[in-house]
């Protein structure tokens, strides 16, 4: 297993765009998903699984997770089922939107694997819903624009991931500019603040009570300021890499449409992140939400690949080739630091070493 993620790394970060490669990130991903066993919330699931047998409205809170258990716990299957699906469909999902968006998939699928693939196989649900929402995200781009089709595609994130909901959010950025999205993140950022002081009442008011458990877990300030510097360090990193390609878009080389486009709409949505330091101060659930949008960082940070173009080119702090190389050194060593934060420091023994040691085709 360890051959496994360790070669898939090492030639994801050599080979950018080979085709090969590609295919084997896609095995790396669903070998690693879906045939580990014993990890954190393995059990829970099992459980879960086992309790869909009698079907109960209780299970439907996400319809479409809970529907796939009853189906398959139908018709014999066992839990591993739904990791080998689920965990196959969600790496076919990212790497299609990763070929889709840039011209190094292979780059955005590394930097998933070292920063954050290890929590999503655990948490399965997520994984999927938040392949969903990547892949959904060329709906908001103005090339081909659907807001419908972005619509439908939460709703379908949201029937295994209930915080899928709040991408709707995201909607509106597509039609702003950048100086309106500043705005607009502002007044959500500070209405979230305030509604930090009364969030147990509010939610006792307004029927929400059963959410209220989410309040109830409490961390230390240094752990949630913490998190919080992990975010407004990716904001930053992307905006950086952002200034970097409209500065080089004002050469005379060429770069795609495309690209401008992604990069504004990617920045856009970290300027929205902003709201998410508030929620994480009001439940640290809210971590996820962060978390899910760093495939497109990735994909933003690989538009620092075009070496050969940007050798003959100047900016006024430098050449831009060798700005680029640093702020990829920079950018892998965010995913080392952000995955030895969330994954390794945390739940070193309840997840990384099941993981290692427990795979159902690799023992």
């Amino acid at each position: 297993m360890v051959f496994l993620l360790v070669s898939g790394i090492t030639l994801g970060l050599l080979f950018k765009k080979n085709r090969w490669v590609t295919f084997y990130l896609f095995i790396v991903l669903w070998i690693t998903c879906g045939w580990s066993m014993g990890h954190a919330d393995y059990y829970s699931y099992t459980a879960l699984f086992e309790e869909s047998k009698n079907f109960s409205w209780s299970l439907m809170e996400q319809p479409l997770f809970y529907g796939l258990m009853y189906i398959l716990n139908y018709v014999g299957f066992t839990i591993q089922s739904v990791f080998i699906i689920l965990g196959g469909l969600s790496a076919i999902l990212l790497i299609k939107s990763s070929m889709d968006y840039t011209v190094y998939p292979n780059y955005v699928c590394t930097l998933f694997i070292i920063a954050v693939f290890f929590l999503y196989i655990t948490q399965i649900r997520n994984y999927i819903a938040m392949a969903i929402l990547i892949y959904a995200i060329r709906y908001l781009l103005p090339a081909n624009r659907n807001i419908k089709k972005y619509i439908i595609s939460m709703l379908i994130a949201a029937g295994f991931h209930i915080s899928m909901l709040f991408y709707l959010l995201l909607i509106p950025l597509s039609f702003l500019s950048r100086k309106k999205t500043i705005m607009v993140t502002g007044i959500f950022t500070v209405a979230l603040f305030v509604f930090q002081r009364f969030a147990y009442h509010i939610l006792s008011a307004i029927g929400m009570s059963s959410y209220l458990v989410y309040l109830e877990t409490e961390y230390e300030t240094t752990t949630v300021l913490i998190y919080d510097v992990y975010i407004v360090a990716g904001i930053i990193g992307t905006m950086a890499v952002d200034w970097l390609i409209r500065k080089y878009r004002t050469t005379n080389i060429t770069v795609s449409r495309d690209i401008i486009d992604m990069t504004s709409l990617i920045w856009k949505i970290n300027m929205f992140m902003l709201v998410v330091i508030p929620l994480q101060s009001i439940t640290i659930e809210s971590v996820r939400i962060y978390r899910n949008i760093l495939p497109l960082n990735f994909v933003i940070f690989s538009y620092l690949i075009l070496k050969r173009n940007w050798k003959r080119r100047k900016l006024r702090y430098g050449k831009v080739e060798w700005l680029g190389r640093l702020m990829q050194v920079g950018i892998v060593s965010y995913a080392i630091i952000y995955s030895n934060l969330y994954i390794y420091r945390q739940c070193y023994e309840t997840l990384v070493i099941p993981i290692l040691e427990n795979n159902l085709l690799l023992r």
